[in-house]
């Protein structure tokens, strides 16, 4: 039975895992696994719920997408 404080699919804290996203923005997985005495996956597995959690929270109704052509660009085509 999983935790009400943790993901179902983590066996770590939500809190802890807070804590692994912000240390992962200032370093690698490997550095943040050693550190904590993680394996590489577990925080690999952290980093991917993340991504996952604000790809849903964000939605798709944001994306846009857009085209450049540097090369007409620079000859000042508009």
């Amino acid at each position: 039975m999983p935790a009400p404080w943790g993901e179902s699919n983590s066996r770590l804290t939500a809190l802890f895992e807070a804590l692994v996203i912000d240390w992962i923005k200032i370093g690698t997985i490997s550095e943040v696994a050693d550190q904590l005495g993680l394996s590489w996956s577990a925080v690999s597995g952290v980093q991917e719920r993340a991504v996952a959690r604000a790809l849903a929270r964000r939605g798709q109704a944001f994306l846009h997408l857009i085209g450049i052509d540097e090369t007409a660009f620079q000859r000042w085509h508009q």
